[in-house]
């Protein structure tokens, strides 16, 4: 099967291999995972999106996850700043505590920062 991606990159992976432009545009790619709680175990969508952050990065990309309604995680604001990393995937949990117009402004913060290709 092959896909074209961008500028005729294209991708095919009939044998799992892929072309070497592939492979470069891919480690560039960065993706920000948003959900509302990042609570492992206890939500099915934070333990799939824990299992694709972790391919993707195993397959190059560069992954971060916010939770921006978890109320599991402390009522305070996160102070460390995110950044892309290669072999890890950074995440934040935002309070369901913390007033709306708070998690919506660290949000908007941090996509004025990362700069994501995908949401």
């Amino acid at each position: 099967m092959c896909h074209a991606i961008t500028d005729g990159i294209t991708c095919c992976r009939p044998s799992g291999n892929l072309p070497r432009a592939c492979k470069e545009f891919i480690v560039s790619l960065r993706v920000l995972f948003v959900c509302g709680t990042f609570e492992l175990a206890k939500s099915g969508v934070a333990d799939y999106i824990n299992c694709l952050a972790r391919e993707l990065t195993r397959q190059g990309f560069q992954c971060v996850c916010i939770a921006l309604h978890d109320p599991y995680a402390p009522p305070q604001l996160p102070e460390a700043p995110l950044s892309w990393q290669l072999h890890e995937v950074p995440v934040r949990r935002l309070s369901s505590r913390i007033p709306w117009g708070g998690r919506a402004e660290f949000l908007e913060q941090v996509l004025k920062a990362l700069n994501p290709d995908w949401i």
